[in-house]
C-alpha cells in the first residue's frame, strides 16, 4: 500500500512541477493590457508593453498618439490568449511565447488574427511585460536582442 501511494504522489508531484509555475501572472498581465486594447486605454497598453518597443516609439506619449491615429478606423473587440509555453531563463530575466488570437472590426468588416506574443519578465516571475511578434521574430530580435534563441514562435495566421 506504501509503494502505491508513494508512486501516486510521486506522479503528481510530478504533472503539478510540469505545469508553467507563471501562467496565472503571465495571463492576468496578458488580459489587463487586452482590456487596454479593447477599451482604448492606450496608457494600460504601455504598461504591459516591453520598455524597449515603447522607448522605439518615442516614449509612453507619443507611443499613445500613434496607436489612436492608427486606430481610427479599427476597433479591436476580442482578444484571447492560449496557454503559455515553458518559461526560459534568458540573462537576468525570464521569457516565454503567449498565443494570442484577435478579432479586430474594420469598416470592411471582421478579421481574426492568430500570432503570439513573446512575455517578459524581469521580476522573477511577478510581473510580465509583452512584445508583439507580428513585424517577425528577426525583427523582434534587432529591436530586443535578448529574445532567447529558445523560443518557438509560431507562424502567423488571418482569417
Amino acid at each position: 500500500m506504501r509503494t502505491v501511494l508513494f508512486i501516486y504522489f510521486a506522479f503528481i508531484t510530478s504533472l503539478v512541477q510540469a505545469q508553467n509555475p507563471y501562467e496565472l501572472a503571465i495571463l492576468t498581465n496578458a488580459n489587463q493590457m487586452a482590456a487596454g486594447l479593447i477599451n482604448g486605454d492606450v496608457r494600460s497598453v504601455a504598461t504591459y508593453t516591453h520598455p524597449t518597443i515603447v522607448q522605439l516609439m518615442g516614449g509612453a506619449d507619443k507611443m499613445e498618439t500613434a496607436m489612436k491615429k492608427s486606430g481610427a478606423n479599427v476597433k479591436i473587440v476580442d482578444v484571447t490568449f492560449g496557454k503559455p509555453s515553458a518559461v526560459i531563463t534568458s540573462g537576468k530575466e525570464l521569457q516565454c511565447v503567449v498565443p494570442q488570437r484577435i478579432t479586430v472590426q474594420l469598416p470592411q468588416g471582421s478579421m481574426k488574427s492568430n500570432s503570439s506574443l513573446i512575455a517578459f519578465s524581469f521580476d522573477n516571475g511577478r510581473s510580465w511585460v509583452f512584445a508583439d511578434t507580428s513585424p517577425g521574430i528577426e525583427k523582434m530580435r534587432k529591436a530586443i536582442p535578448n529574445i532567447s534563441p529558445k523560443l518557438v514562435i509560431p507562424a502567423r495566421q488571418q482569417r
